[in-house]
């Protein structure tokens, strides 16, 4: 009987919360997301990868809730300020 799989590359990871891998790299990059590296290569625990998903759902449960706005995600970027000239 194989073992069943429990250590994700990024495309994996990325095809699993069904992003882009560029989002799981900015994810990675902001520490928001945990993640260990072998070599050059991230790779993703999925236990860890499922406890940090039920814990952005359980916040936008919180916040549904209690009636407040959704918090903006934290992967959103900053908007660009108009260059002048």
């Amino acid at each position: 009987m194989a073992v069943p799989k429990v250590v994700f590359t990024l495309k994996e990871v990325a095809e699993y919360l069904n992003v882009h891998p560029d989002t799981i790299r900015r994810y990675v990059k902001r520490g928001e997301l945990p993640a260990f590296k072998i070599g050059t290569d991230w790779r993703f625990n999925k236990e860890s990868i499922d406890r940090w998903r039920k814990a952005q759902e359980e916040r936008c449960h919180r916040a549904l809730r209690s009636g407040r706005r959704l918090p903006k995600a934290e992967s959103q970027k900053p908007k660009r300020r108009p260059t002048s000239g």
